[in-house]
């Protein structure tokens, strides 16, 4: 056998080039395959604040929270919300039931918001449990079993994702110190850094004692790490939703803020 022979420097430019590029358009399509999902994220079930769903949802939901995901007494209710419901599903992608069939019509942004929101409805009600709501749906929505197997297996990453925001139902509750000395804790005193906002990924150069209406938070206390926000509305909104969400859950009391805003 013929030993092969090393690239010329031509090739192995070329080649290097050819890699460069597919990077560049690789990153250019997560980029805006990212921003898909940040549109999903601050649309997700609007629909349910406006009539007919707001009303709906008011009666149905306590009712929902107390029923086993998938039994016969759970269909017979959403049975009952009839059209309203079939406006939420008229008016939301990540439903199989927006789709003539089902969910071999939706796209993988679609598939992800789907996911997402099986798994925060399984913290919602006592005892839920998302690996048994993926088998339910598998046998509901027709899945793959491959698809099936997918599903589940994005259990253990979520779950390593809520822990950090922390205080839903169904984890482990993070320590009652989550919050920092200060709810807010600014870039003051701190050399120049890159930091990423947590919520919708854009990244900046801090220099110390520049925040610019950055919010940051320590999850627990006994890591160096801080989660940074950027100055957007729907960030903004994103934290502030996750800080109510946890106190509201565990009863946990925010210190007083201490001029830093």
């Amino acid at each position: 056998m013929a030993e092969s022979q090393k690239p010329t420097r031509e090739q192995s430019k070329a080649s290097e080039s050819d890699t460069i590029t597919h990077i560049a358009v690789v990153t250019l399509l997560l980029d805006a395959f990212m921003k898909a999902l940040h549109e999903r994220k601050t649309q997700h079930d609007a629909s349910k604040l406006e009539s007919p769903e707001a009303e709906m949802f008011a009666e149905f939901g306590p009712k929902l929270k107390v029923l086993t995901y998938g039994s016969d007494e759970y269909k017979a209710s959403l049975k009952e919300m009839g059209a309203a419901l079939e406006h939420h599903y008229a008016n939301n992608r990540h439903h199989p039931e927006h789709y003539p069939d089902g969910v071999a019509g939706m796209n993988l942004v679609d598939l992800i918001e789907m996911v997402v929101d099986w798994k925060a409805s399984s913290t919602r009600v006592p005892g839920g449990n998302f690996r048994e709501s993926v088998k339910v749906n598998t046998e509901r929505f027709g899945l793959s079993e491959q698809l099936a197997s997918i599903i589940a297996n994005t259990d253990d990453l979520l779950d390593e994702w809520v822990a950090v925001i922390g205080g839903v139902s169904g984890f482990d509750p993070p320590p009652s110190s989550w919050f920092s000395s200060k709810r807010y804790a600014t870039m003051r005193n701190k050399p120049s850094a890159t930091i990423t906002c947590a919520s919708c990924g854009h990244s900046v150069m801090l220099k110390g004692g520049d925040h610019h209406g950055w919010k940051s938070v320590q999850p627990y206390p006994d890591q160096v790490a801080m989660w940074h926000y950027c100055p957007k509305v729907a960030c903004r909104e994103a934290f502030d939703a996750a800080v109510e969400f946890a106190k509201n859950k565990w009863g946990w009391s925010t210190p007083e803020e201490d001029g830093d805003e």
